[in-house]
């Protein structure tokens, strides 16, 4: 054996490219290359069997390193589907926990159990359970089942910087009241919740001093208030916002100082809009937000108008607003964005992401395509998304040329299009990132082949091409009947693409 080997650094590495979480290693079974390590190589086997139980569900190491006779499996019917419980069978002993002496000190990461139920044995683990049996656990991933969260108290071990729990009831999440008192070093919270309308979740959040990451359902206007003024935060992620946030000023103290992530995933315009009017030089490199009703023109224009002002320009990179609309007869007046608050937008130059989705999307001619073409030169995602077809675009084939000629590294580019006249590619320097065009309810020349070979001439790399009916059954004969227009130019569309495979 090579005295290298000897080198903790080295033999480490050796067993970070088998483990499957690092590396490439694939296969019905990917950890062999671990196991068989372990069991053959002595200088070896301690990394080896580190990496192996490193991230471990309870009901694995139960199972498997506790005494055949002392458990039995079932299946029971849980709150979504079949589940996997585990019966108790006799009296726990002190001897059944020798095993796992010997490979819990390794589990740095252990969760409740994906699809197993551990209520029947958990009164019987609770007095039985050897004090710190896992004393580098730093993460608590505890699932959301109701009769097995009020046991996680057994595994809040003060080395925990990292947990996510999903409370299902008042008492549970009283939880939240003692568990930085229980855990001083947590730094990455999930809380899962929609109880007490965030009020205990406000009240936790509000404890928080030094958390790097945060993720919870709701907070209040003083939760963050307090967030905000921490130097450690790095990403902030909320469900929704409330409807009504009472906002003091924010002084001479910066927002958010640190701050890298911060995301919305169902929420309303107003109260967004009024939280990014109150930050200010914010340095995000990534903002999402979603909202569950369609954006007027308007909001949209003061939404992107105080992101203008709450972040810094030149940090942000990541940018996606999400839409919905199921209303086929949605207003052109109301709700088509005019080109001038896509503008508002342009002063993030070093964006490489930027996603989009309204209603209409944006009025944009192939002039105003070359201004915004120039304006990111570094996106390699573009996405103007629309919802509904209720408007003939003024964009036509040729505003492509601004892309190939401006954006070198776009790679997925989705806009409506009017593609019904097709002009000559005067493009002499061919673009070969983009290799995907979404193009939702685009028309399009009634000639696929000649569609095909000006995207092929300008885009040689492109093999793909998505409409707005990417994802339906363009089979179904109710969809024929309503949708028959789409479904048409889905397939037109569908011909484009197989010239374009045929030309690779």
């Amino acid at each position: 054996m090579h005295r290298c080997l000897n080198i903790l650094e080295i033999a480490d590495m050796i067993c970070a490219l088998l483990d499957p979480r690092i590396s490439s290693v694939s296969g019905p079974t990917p950890y062999r290359h671990l196991a068989s390590v372990a069991r053959t190589c002595t200088a070896l086997q301690g990394p080896a069997l580190d990496h192996l139980w490193s991230s471990t569900a309870l009901s694995k190491i139960l199972i498997r390193c506790m005494p055949s006779d002392l458990w039995a499996i079932a299946t029971v019917d849980g709150k979504w589907s079949k589940e996997q419980a585990i019966l108790l069978l006799r009296p726990v002993r002190d001897l059944d926990w020798n095993r796992v002496h010997l490979y819990a000190p390794r589990v740095k990461t252990l969760s409740s159990g994906n699809g197993w139920s551990l209520h029947g044995i958990f009164p019987a683990l609770s007095m039985a359970l050897p004090d710190a049996l896992f004393p580098n656990l730093q993460t608590l991933d505890w699932g959301d089942y109701d009769e097995d969260f009020h046991y996680i108290h057994l595994f809040l071990h003060p080395t925990l910087t990292t947990i996510k729990c999903s409370p299902s009831s008042d008492s549970d999440s009283s939880l939240l009241s003692t568990l930085m008192a229980k855990c001083p070093r947590l730094t990455n919270i999930t809380v899962s919740t929609l109880l007490s309308p965030g009020v205990l979740v406000s009240e936790f959040v509000r404890k928080l001093q030094c958390a790097e990451h945060i993720s919870v359902t709701i907070v209040d206007a003083a939760a963050l208030q307090h967030v905000s003024h921490l130097n450690t935060l790095k990403s902030l992620t909320l469900h929704t916002l409330p409807n009504t946030l009472q906002l003091p000023p924010v002084g001479r103290k910066a927002t958010f100082p640190v701050l890298r992530q911060f995301s919305v995933d169902d929420t309303e315009v107003g109260p967004t809009t009024q939280v990014l009017r109150w930050c200010s030089g914010v340095p995000l490199d990534t903002f999402n937000v979603a909202f569950y009703e369609p954006l007027t023109a308007k909001e949209m224009r003061g939404l992107v108008t105080a992101m203008s002002t709450a972040f810094l320009h030149s940090s942000l990179t990541d940018l996606c607003i999400g839409n919905s609309c199921d209303d086929l007869n949605i207003d052109p007046d109301v709700y088509l964005n005019p080109f001038q608050s896509l503008r508002h937008v342009f002063i993030f130059a070093n964006l490489v992401s930027l996603t989009i989705a309204s209603p209409l999307g944006f009025d944009l001619d192939d002039e105003a395509v070359l201004e915004l073409a120039k304006a990111w030169p570094r996106i390699t995602v573009l996405r103007l998304g629309v919802r509904c077809s209720a408007r003939t675009p003024r964009t036509t084939l040729s505003c492509l040329h601004s892309f190939a000629q401006n954006c070198p590294r776009l790679q997925i580019l989705g806009m409506l299009l009017n593609a019904t006249a097709v002009p000559i590619c005067t493009t002499s320097l061919a673009q070969r990132s983009l290799h995907t065009l979404e193009v939702d309810h685009s028309s399009l020349a009634a000639d696929p082949v000649s569609v095909a070979r000006f995207l092929s001439g300008m885009f040689p790399e492109m093999t793909d091409i998505e409409t707005f009916r990417e994802y339906y059954d363009n089979d179904d004969e109710d969809d024929l009947m309503f949708d028959d227009e789409d479904v048409r130019l889905h397939n037109q569309w569908k011909e484009v693409q197989e010239l374009l495979d045929g030309n690779q």
